[in-house]
């Protein structure tokens, strides 16, 4: 389960990919992810989860999930995901 710990900022893209199928990932509070131009994070494949203690912000989605099942995603109190949260 990777645990981001560090601020992620892009200009192009996505900031996040989760390309492992059924992955886990956590934001830790007070993290920044960013896209200036697609999704923070992009959950690739069906049952991923998404543990956000932090701050995601996209020029598109916030959190995007591609994949044909469902996706987990836990927005903590106090985090923020600004943006789209679409499927």
């Amino acid at each position: 389960m990777p645990i981001q710990t560090t601020n992620v900022y892009v200009t192009t893209g996505d900031a996040i990919e989760v390309t492992t199928p059924s992955q886990s990932l956590t934001i830790l509070q007070g993290v920044v992810v960013q896209s200036d131009s697609e999704n923070s994070v992009d959950l690739q494949s069906s049952n991923d989860q998404l543990l956000n203690f932090g701050i995601l912000a996209a020029a598109d989605a916030g959190v995007f999930s591609e994949g044909t099942g469902p996706a987990f995603i836990q927005n903590e109190s106090g985090a923020t995901i600004s943006g789209d949260i679409h499927r």
